[in-house]
């Protein structure tokens, strides 16, 4: 089949790589468990995701969509994403109310929102749940994907996974909305989108509205392990081995550890 860019990039940064914990409504979008306990993610579904997120989103003018992202990892991504399609942001806190409190100086009235991981802004789904706003979210194997409209199985963790994701999601928005003719055309770079490690304090500082600084340190907070989320403690439940969901892409198991390694 063919990829919006080519399989081993999506290898290198890592967007396969899932967690140890499993939500049961992610299972249709896991590939395979590793002798590790690591949940891997099938490539293939979110390559198509992403397809679809990006023809969906190319419906709605840019002002109506509100990119949310709490995460170091995220931010940077997301603002990125922003410069290329016109859509707006809410980097770093999301403070309650912002799609609920019309009295709040934050107030927005999007028609759809982007969320970059529905753990970490799950307050931001309830809202937009609350109010029937469409909702395209970045979800991982510990995600819960529920009042998600369009689900993206990927590593939502780690900065080179997310610099693709939306790097690949605002190049399929244009693509569809006639901005460009082809791929060749998108004026951004995939480099562009992917924080490099020493930006990321300065990064974080920049992207906090205001008010964030009361925002809990433990949202801020990103796996030691770039692409790979470390367990989350809170989650009880221990995953039970499994086989293989589908057939393997035509890559090797043996060449598939090597791009994660550089992953980092």
């Amino acid at each position: 089949m063919s990829y919006l860019i080519d399989y081993d990039k999506y290898l290198e940064a890592g967007v396969h790589i899932g967690t140890r914990t499993k939500v049961s409504k992610m299972r249709p979008y896991i590939f395979k468990v590793r002798k590790n306990a690591l949940y891997v993610l099938d490539i293939k579904k979110t390559d198509a995701k992403i397809r679809a997120a990006g023809k969906m989103l190319a419906g709605y003018e840019p002002n109506e969509i509100l990119v949310i992202a709490t995460r170091d990892s995220a931010r940077h991504a997301a603002a990125k994403f922003a410069e290329a399609t016109g859509a707006k942001t809410n980097l770093g806190r999301f403070i309650p109310g912002r799609l609920t409190n019309v009295k709040l100086s934050t107030y927005s009235e999007p028609s759809v929102v982007i969320i970059s991981d529905t753990k970490a802004e799950h307050s931001a789904v309830l809202e937009a749940a609350k109010m029937g706003i469409a909702v395209v979210a970045f979800c991982d194997t510990d995600n819960s994907p529920e009042y998600v409209d369009v689900i993206i199985p990927a590593n939502n963790k780690g900065r080179k996974a997310n610099g693709l994701l939306y790097y690949l999601l605002a190049r399929e928005i244009q693509l569809n909305r006639g901005i460009i003719s082809k791929y060749e055309e998108f004026p951004k770079q995939l480099d562009e989108f992917v924080m490099q490690k020493e930006e990321q304090p300065q990064a974080a500082a920049v992207a906090a509205p205001a008010g964030a600084a009361d925002a809990p340190k433990a949202a801020e907070a990103v796996p030691a392990v770039e692409g790979k989320a470390v367990e989350d403690k809170s989650e009880k439940e221990k995953p039970k081995k499994e086989t293989e969901i589908e057939h393997k892409p035509e890559k090797s198991e043996k060449k598939e550890k090597s791009k994660e390694e550089k992953a980092e």
